[in-house]
């Protein structure tokens, strides 16, 4: 019996502990804002604020901010004392205070002043000092004077005749100077009680001279007491009714109503209680002494308790086991029992008048001294206590001298073990016998039994001793429990000590690292210690590896890396945090490189193969803190920094093993976790730095507990947990050991409620006001477009926690999270109406849909009336109007311009027409000309006469030839062939041709430049157009015997030729005009001016990226000149320029600059050039499309070749060592690089030379010098050609092949091979032969392929990949498909045979590749391919 009792007690306990509850205090004053710190008095109103009257007036505060309230001189009215004494809430949410002086006021929340509610009633001013006030449920409030007056005020009808009705000491005869009570029951009669008697205010029929000292409700029935214990009942049928009281009584201190509907009435010598429902008295309790009895508080609790407050006693009767406790507290002094609160988790706390604090313990059934936690340690709580108030969430507010204390109170889930100050735990473990074992970083341990009763500090050599000061002088990390029940405990820098009990006694033996010793311990920090399915212990050490122990005393040794450990990965997993073994006999050793994974089923530790796995392989992070195998055998890694990882069980035993994972992203309130346990519930529990997590694998739901859930400072260490058998976890922190009872462990389902308490507005003008928002809407004027509106939930538990949601409906309607900010605002809102709705937590971040709307109007602007919408109408239509007038106009505008266009077009194109008519017979006349002066047919006299011929001949051709620039300018065909030649000798060349025309006319003709050689990248036939059009221009306009000159002159990066004569000049203001085609200036011969040389000169300069700038004086002569680039880089990115190719140029190119995003080439293309400006001209031109190598002769090309295999070759002729005929040959006769194109340059450019080199095998053949843009072209052209017959195969993906609808005809394979040269082709249809023949062989394989056609594996490969675009294996794979469709599109064959015929090594291989490839099965095509046919 005694057992079953012991076994009753241990299950019951935990649930006796639950009924326990924790205090917490928060403290307010000044500093947080109070304006002044002595209170007075508490109120909570309607809305959930809390109010307080100070020395400084009214504060309201909502858990965040104070708002004070007060009067000033310049207020109407104004207090005379902002000193407020008592506050009673009144009707519509006001206040009543009470001043210094007694006075009473009317606080509108409102209007946010103060009301003196006897202004307009002057004759009852001098009467109104307060004495006491009783305020009645409807919100009617009557209070009474010293003299015994009484004062009825209705704030509805405040102002009015009948708004305060004063009743004066004796205006009845029941009415006596000292008032008992008043109270309005729920009929409606408003009872008052006197020394005199009893009356009813309204009702003159209802009175008794009986002095009735308390009043109380029940079901509508009212009850009264008097002092001597007569107890009597009202009721409206048969008024006031004398009830026998079958009990003597002495005096009455008091008339309380309790449950069920019933009355305690004590006296001084007993307490009984009489039914109201059943009619019947009953004794609870008779004072066994002579002692009085006083109650002075009575309460009702939760649990059918009632508990009675008698000076320093406190009695307690269960109406369930009909008992009565007593508990007497030796109390200071004078001091007694003054208030009882029970929190919403049924805790029973008392208060003292000197402000001490009590609590009801269930567990050893007494009254304990109230206490919280402060860094865990148990702090005793006392506060003076002049106000108190309970709130709507079961919080208490006390004074104190200095500000005041906010008490809440949570459900006692947890407390302190070891609390260790500071220092950190390090070690929790429970042995077999239920004892709790606590090491911290102060080198202590720490025993505790079953039901935490300390047992002692382990001493240094075994010994438990009753002192916590004792130390152990090591730093333990770890706990493990053999088979044989010894203890081992991991050291931070001492190794291993195992502890061996033996009657009631520990014996300790040391195990460390000796250099000496080979098979000692591989390093002194323990970090892990566990036992395999074949109690072999492991220990894991950081820095040392894993250590398989063996044999103790003599024999003992140690197996790691550092001896016969050979398996265990080089320079890896040296530091191991956590070791486990599955139940499957598997070992998981977590390190700070990954998981290590080995099976404990081996003969000898040689044999042991570790499976190492990190974050390349599928581990979130490499750093794994702890390994949990659940009881339904899911595997959980911690991974640090990398949440939770769960491991396949299936493939443990590998490199690869296959993972999901819990983080962040899917719930997890942190990547940092750092252990795992699971309950008795099959729930993983997990422990972070500032969280405890838990999670249920069934509902893969998450659940967090933190600092603000469990109310504690939470600074977890990486402490293993420890569960016991009743569900109690035991976590370390720096604090001590957290004691978390995880049955108790619940979260507060407590809806706050949301108020809006201010909204800050800026005006569009910039200024800005606050206020206190009052309503549940706001009105914004036009220009108030950007607000911002504070609100608050009024859970005052712990409103630093709380966390919110918003949405403006009307614009948005998604919540939006904001966390613990509780404003939100908004600016540039439209006009309109909205609907801001908010939301919250409530303090233990539970979500509640507690909407609280405030709905917002904005009024608008004009422009966003109907009017502005009218007006904005009317205005758009006059615009429509008015453009459209506008586009007629310039339509009609455009279509006389493009006629006139078109007119000027078809002139330009007769002209353009006529000039090709007039070129040939032109050309054949010079031709002659030409002819006959050469071989001087003539004698000396026609000489001259045929010169002048041939220069009107030359003169006309020009033209011609302007005219066909012309039409190539407008058609935007005009090319820049950009070449490097000497610009000197160029204007010399050009000046010649006008030399006899300056002696004919006496002109100065000269030409000055200061260099002899200029050397630069042009056009030189646009240039020299340029040149004479400029000239032509000068001889034009300049007076015989006048001068001419040009000049030219050398700039940074640029030449400018200045062509400067000495004519008429022109007018500066038609010198815009001047390049305008047909435009002729001055009294020139029109005879000679055709208006379209500066024309071309201007077209010309720009094609150049050049400049021409005029400058002119009339009557002294006009100056024109030309600024035109000299490098490379000016023309390189000019599409319409083509450059003129040749060994004499020098280039100036860039340097390669390596492509930033590291992206490879597809195609890679060899130069073979002796001259190394060219070749690496040609590099700069080709590597933005390919990759380029270089070579300076022959031989360097043959040897590059033969490494890299080139898509294409591009090569000179003439070069040293190994010219590029004799290269020639050697590619084409080589069966490995036969394939490859080759593109041979030269200045040969005779036919014989052209001839043999596309004799030796040449792709093609171009002449020096060449233009870039063509040999560009030329190296696409063949790089297609070579790409045809990869298109052969890949043309077309194979999952379209067989589709009739639609299908283009196969290009024959010997069509595609008639492009390419013969050994090539014969090397392709060998290829192709020879996979054919072995296409149904399943043992085929590439290397036969490539030994058979006498090539490496590697160079076999490239050259395949060259002609197909696909690797050996997959040609093969893409081969059998194909024949594997005929087969099936002939319906005639099953799946196994088209597999095995197709040479694939089973169906099932098959299936998998064709589903690949098709995107449906074999199966599926069949039946596909039946529908397109049916």
């Amino acid at each position: 019996m005694f057992r079953l009792l012991l076994i009753l007690i241990f299950f019951i306990y935990p649930f006796m502990l639950s009924a326990q509850s924790l205090m917490h205090v928060r403290y307010y004053s000044a500093k947080d804002g109070l304006s002044q710190n002595t209170v007075t008095d508490f109120l909570q109103d309607d809305k959930g604020y809390i109010w307080m009257s100070t020395w400084n007036g009214l504060e309201k505060f909502d858990g965040y901010t104070f708002q004070n309230y007060k009067s000033y001189p310049t207020d109407d009215p104004r207090l005379e004392y902002n000193r407020i004494q008592q506050i009673v809430e009144a009707k519509k949410g006001n206040i009543w205070c009470v001043t210094y002086n007694n006075l009473l006021y009317l606080f509108n929340t409102q209007t946010e002043t103060f009301l003196n509610v006897f202004s307009g009633y002057s004759h009852l001013a001098d009467y109104g000092r307060v004495a006491r006030l009783y305020k009645q449920a409807d919100g009617l409030l009557w209070f009474s004077n010293q003299a015994g007056d009484l004062f009825r005020l209705d704030e509805d009808r405040l102002g009015e005749k009948d708004g305060i009705v004063h009743l004066p000491c004796h205006s009845c005869t029941e009415h006596g100077k000292r008032i008992y009570s008043v109270h309005k029951d729920k009929n409606g009669y408003e009872w008052i009680l006197t020394d005199r008697g009893t009356f009813v205010y309204g009702h003159p029929e209802i009175r008794t001279k009986v002095e009735l000292r308390y009043i109380k409700e029940v079901d509508k029935n009212t009850f009264f007491i008097t002092q001597e214990g007569e107890l009597y009942e009202f009721t409206p049928q048969a008024g006031i009714q004398s009830i026998s009281n079958p009990f003597s009584m002495k005096e009455v201190s008091g008339l309380v109503t309790i449950k069920t509907g019933r009355l305690l009435i004590p006296d001084q010598e007993k307490i009984i209680v009489y039914d109201t429902r059943k009619k019947n008295f009953e004794q609870l309790y008779k004072q066994a002494t002579s002692e009085f009895l006083h109650i002075t508080g009575a309460y009702h609790s939760k649990q059918d308790w009632v508990w009675m407050l008698d000076g320093q006693r406190v009695l307690c009767y269960s109406f369930t086991d009909r008992k009565m406790i007593i508990f007497r507290e030796n109390l200071s002094n004078e001091d007694t029992f003054r208030h009882i609160h029970e929190d919403e988790f049924g805790g029973i706390w008392l208060m003292t008048r000197d402000g001490s604090f009590y609590t009801y313990n269930s567990g050893s059934n007494r009254l304990e001294p109230a206490y919280r936690y402060t860094t865990g340690q148990k702090e005793p709580y006392r506060t003076e206590g002049r106000a108190f108030l309970r709130d709507s969430h079961k919080n208490l507010w006390v004074s104190r001298r200095y500000g005041f204390d906010k008490i809440y109170f949570t459900n006692r889930n947890y407390d302190y073990l070891a609390a260790t100050g500071g220092q950190e735990v390090r070690g929790v473990f429970i042995d077999s016998k239920k004892r709790l074992w606590i090491a911290s970083k102060e080198n202590r341990v720490e025993v505790y039994d079953e039901q935490g009763t300390y047992i002692g500090n382990m001493d240094s050599g075994g010994r438990l001793q009753k002192d916590k000061n004792v130390s152990f002088g090591k730093k333990v990390y770890t706990f493990f429990e053999d088979a044989e029940h010894r203890i081992w405990l991991g050291t931070r820098n001492h190794g291993i000590v195992v502890a061996t009990e033996k009657e009631g006694a520990f014996t300790l033996q040391n195990f460390r690292h000796d250099a000496r010793n080979p098979y000692s311990l591989s390093n002194d920090a323990i970090y892990t210690i566990c036992q395999d399915t074949r109690n072999r212990i492991w220990i894991g050490t950081l820095g040392g590896g894993i250590n398989l122990f063996t044999g103790f005393s003599d024999n003992s040794r140690f197996i790691h890396p550092g001896n016969l450990l050979k398996g265990y990965p080089d320079g890896l997993c040296h530091k191991v945090r956590s070791l486990h073994c599955t139940r499957e006999g598997v070992m998981l050793a977590g390190t700070t490189e990954g998981l290590l994974s080995f099976s404990d089923d081996f003969q000898k530790p040689e044999d042991i193969v570790f499976y190492h796995n990190d974050c390349t392989g599928g581990l979130s992070n490499n750093d794994i803190m702890d390994v949990l195998e659940s009881r339904d055998g899911k595997l959980y890694i911690a991974a640090y920094s990398g949440g939770i990882c769960l491991a396949n069980t299936d493939s443990l035993l590998s490199t690869r093993i296959h993972f999901s994972y819990l983080n962040k992203k899917n719930g997890l309130p942190s990547d940092l976790p750092q252990a795992m346990l699971e309950d008795k519930d099959g729930n993983i529990w997990i422990c972070f730095e500032n969280y405890i997590g838990k999670y249920c694998p069934e509902r893969r739901e998450f659940e967090t507990y933190d600092s603000a859930n469990l109310h504690t400072d939470l600074q977890i260490s990486e402490a293993h947990p420890a569960i016991d058998r009743r569900g109690a976890m035991y976590i370390g922190t720096n604090q001590g050991v957290l004691r978390l009872r995880l049955y108790d462990l619940k979260k507060s389902h407590f809806v706050p409620r949301i108020v809006y308490t201010g909204v800050n507005i800026q005006n569009s003008d910039g200024t800005a006001y606050t206020s206190i928002l009052v309503a549940d809407s706001l009105v914004l004027s036009k220009k108030e477009r950007n607000v911002t509106i504070t609100f608050s939930a009024l859970d005052y538990t712990n409103s630093e926690s709380l966390q919110y949601a918003y949405r403006l409906k009307g614009i948005n309607d998604q919540w939006g999270y904001i966390g613990e900010n509780h404003s939100i605002g908004f600016a540039n809102l439209p006009a309109g109406d909205f609907v801001l709705e908010v939301k919250s937590t409530n303090g233990d971040g539970v979500w509640h849909d507690n909407i609280t709307p405030l709905h917002i109007h904005i009024q608008p602007r004009f422009t966003e009336t109907i009017w502005a919408w009218i007006v904005y109408v009317f205005i758009v239509i006059i615009l429509i109007l008015t453009v459209s007038g506008i586009i007629i106009y310039i339509t009609n505008l455009k279509r006389k311009v493009d006629f006139e266009e078109q007119l000027t077009d078809l002139k330009l194109r007769f002209f353009t027409d006529i000039s090709h008519e007039l070129r040939t017979p032109l050309t054949l006349i010079s031709g002659s000309v030409e002819e006959i002066v050469e071989r001087g047919q003539i004698q000396e006299s026609g000489t001259e006469n045929m010169q002048v011929v041939r220069r009107n001949v030359n003169r006309m051709l020009r033209l011609v030839n302007q005219i066909l620039d012309f039409r190539k300018i407008q058609g935007r065909k005009m090319k820049l062939s950009i070449g490097q030649g000497d610009v000197i000798a160029l204007c010399r060349q050009v000046c010649e041709n006008f030399m006899q025309l300056s002696h004919e006319r006496s002109i100065h003709f000269n030409l000055i430049h200061e260099m002899q050689e200029m050397r630069c990248y042009t056009d030189m036939d646009k240039l020299e157009k340029i040149l004479f059009n400029l000239l032509s221009n000068a001889f034009k306009y300049t007076a015989n015997g006048k001068s001419i000159t040009m000049t030219i002159c050398m700039q940074s990066g640029s030449f400018s030729i200045c062509v400067r004569d000495e004519g008429k000049g022109m007018d500066l203001r038609k010198i815009d005009n001047l390049f305008e085609r047909f435009a002729t200036f001055g009294k020139a011969d029109p005879n000679r001016s055709s208006g379209i040389g500066l024309s071309l000169v201007k077209e010309f300069t720009d094609l150049l990226h050049g400049t021409v700038q005029v400058e002119s004086i009339p009557e002294q002569g006009t100056a024109f000149t030309i600024t035109l680039p000299c490098t490379y880089d000016a023309y390189a990115s000019d599409p319409e320029a083509e450059f003129i190719l040749n060994d004499e140029i020098q280039f100036d190119y860039q340097p390669e600059v390596p492509s930033s995003n590291g992206e490879e080439k597809e195609r890679s293309i060899l130069i073979i050039e002796d001259n190394d400006e060219l070749r690496r001209f040609l590099t700069t031109i080709l590597r933005d499309r390919y990759s380029v190598l270089e070579a300076g002769n022959g031989k360097q090309g043959l040897e590059i070749i033969w490494k890299e295999l080139p898509d294409l070759v591009v090569s000179d002729v003439m070069m040293p060592e190994m010219d590029g005929i004799e290269f020639l040959e050697a590619v084409k006769t080589n069966r490995d690089t036969s394939h490859i194109p080759v593109i041979l340059l030269s200045a040969k450019a005779s036919v014989d030379d052209r001839v043999k080199g596309l004799e030796y095998g040449a792709d093609d053949y171009i002449a020096k010098p060449f233009n870039s843009a063509y040999l560009k072209a030329r190296i696409e052209s063949l790089i297609k050609q070579r790409s045809s017959l990869s298109a052969y195969y890949l043309r077309q993906p194979l999952k379209n092949l067989g589709k009739t609808a639609n299908k283009q005809p196969d290009v024959p394979l010997e069509q595609i091979l008639e492009t390419v040269p013969a050994f090539d082709s014969t090397f392709i249809q060998e290829v192709i032969r020879f996979v054919d023949e072995n296409l149904q062989n399943p043992d085929f394989k590439i290397d036969d392929l490539a030994e058979t056609m006498n090539m490496s594996r590697a160079v076999f490969y490239r050259k395949i990949k060259t002609f197909t675009g696909a690797s050996p294996i997959d040609l093969v794979k893409e081969m059998r498909l194909k024949r594997a469709l005929e087969l099936l599109d002939t319906s005639s064959y099953s799946l196994s045979e088209v597999a095995y015929q197709s040479g694939f090594s089973s169906p099932q291989y098959f299936s998998r590749v064709f589903k690949e490839q098709m995107q449906c099965t074999p199966n599926e095509y069949k039946r596909r391919k039946a529908l397109i046919f049916n």
